[in-house]
């Protein structure tokens, strides 16, 4: 009886149990499944809201802030005596400088890091100049009294580096100690010299270095100045604040016309690079190309705010006679180019206009005077000094030449040919 009353109570308890859990927990279950579910989908509505926000923010800001190369990692060229392979398909820093990027600091930023990089790798091939001292033996002495002129190397041949340097460290002695930037020092010789251009050639021997060594000199490649458009970015090396191996950065703020010196002209720009009266050595463009080097001689035309420097590019000819010890005959003359509507107003022939004629130069004493004007070398027109110097370049000192000018005689432009000898 007693097992059958408690299979009675088992019964009526586990009757209970069921309708407590269909009456009281499976509804409450069902309302947080409704509650959880509720959530679930406010959050997905939050979140395609704030997507859309976004990718709408996004877009305008897209189209306002051109932020694409911001990110973009910035890959220098480097200074190299083996050329790139033309298949590289490699960015530079030129690639990183357009104007129409530099939209925030960190553009300026980076594009000055990475003009710093061009910089310091374009050291590499600066070396320092310095007379040799003689000791009390009578020998000299192989360090470096000083390192009074920086130079760059800038030629090599079988036997030989070549540096180019300013004409005032060839004028007291033809041998001078050169340090690399490796820190080696080593005896280097006068090539060539030209006070009219201020600038000077060394050479060191290849012997004197070792194959290991050798592979870690640079050697930096001319390139062009012309090229340039006001504004853009170039860098100064060498010694551009009077300390070696400092380095500076700025913008082509002037491009001089021509300036007339002896025989031929020169093409000046002005850096927005703050003037140094110490301040020597060379400029670069931004792929590292050797393109001029500064001056103080022409802050007249240069002014003395920004840096001046004069474009290596129009002195290939030249360089080329300095690295054979050789330079272009003289003769002794400053002209301006006349074109054919100036001299149409001036009531002259075009030619080219002598401003001087140095008293005792071959031009004088073949019978060249100022207010002449050349028209023609041996038969060959010449209307511009930059003319006149080319065909001088290929001539030889001694050589006889006839050249043709015109004189005013009566208000009348009267035609001779002069013989000079060149020197």
């Amino acid at each position: 009886m007693n097992i059958r009353r408690e299979d009675q109570e088992k019964k009526a308890h586990d009757k209970v149990k069921r309708q407590f859990i269909r009456e009281q927990l499976k509804p409450q279950r069902r309302k947080n499944m409704i509650r959880v579910f509720q959530k679930i989908v406010l959050v997905l509505c939050a979140a395609v809201l704030f997507g859309g926000i976004s990718a709408l923010s996004f877009y305008i800001m897209r189209i306002y802030f051109p932020w694409e190369d911001m990110d973009e990692s910035v890959e220098v060229a480097t200074l190299s005596r083996v050329a790139a392979s033309p298949e590289a398909e490699e960015r530079t820093v030129s690639d990183e400088i357009g104007q129409d990027s530099l939209t925030t600091l960190e553009d300026y930023d980076q594009v000055s890091r990475a003009l710093a990089e061009v910089g310091e790798q374009a050291n590499a091939a600066i070396v320092g100049l310095g007379h040799q001292e003689e000791s009390a033996s009578g020998v000299f002495d192989q360090t470096m009294s000083s390192q009074e002129y920086c130079g760059i190397l800038f030629h090599e041949t079988t036997h030989y580096y070549y540096i180019l340097t300013e004409y005032a460290a060839a004028q007291s002695a033809d041998s001078v100690m050169v340090t690399f930037h490796s820190g080696k020092v080593v005896s280097g010789n006068l090539t060539g010299r030209s006070n009219t251009l201020d600038l000077a050639v060394y050479c060191v021997r290849k012997a004197d270095f070792t194959k290991e060594e050798q592979r870690e000199i640079v050697i930096s490649e001319l390139g062009d100045a012309s090229a340039l458009a006001l504004g853009s970015y170039v860098l100064a090396v060498g010694q551009p604040n009077g300390n070696l191996y400092s380095v500076g950065t700025g913008m082509i703020t002037d491009q001089i016309p021509k300036v007339p010196i002896l025989d031929q002209t020169l093409q000046l720009y002005s850096v927005s690079i703050p003037y140094q009266a110490e301040r020597a050595g060379f400029v670069i463009n931004i792929q590292g190309q050797l393109i001029g080097m500064i001056t103080t001689k022409h802050i007249a035309v240069t002014g003395e705010i920004d840096t001046g420097f004069i474009a290596l590019s129009g002195l290939a000819a030249d360089i080329n006679l300095l690295l054979k010890g050789e330079n272009a005959p003289y003769i002794g003359i400053q002209g301006t180019d006349v074109s054919p509507g100036q001299a149409e107003t001036l009531k002259l022939v075009s030619g080219i206009y002598l401003d001087t004629v140095e008293s005792g130069s071959p031009a004088y004493q073949g019978g060249m005077r100022v207010a002449d004007v050349i028209t023609a070398l041996d038969g060959q027109t010449v209307q511009t000094m930059e003319q006149l110097h080319e065909y001088m370049v290929k001539c030889e000192s001694g050589q006889e030449i006839t050249a043709t000018i015109y004189r005013q005689c009566n208000a009348e432009n009267v035609k001779k040919q002069l013989k000079v000898t060149l020197q």
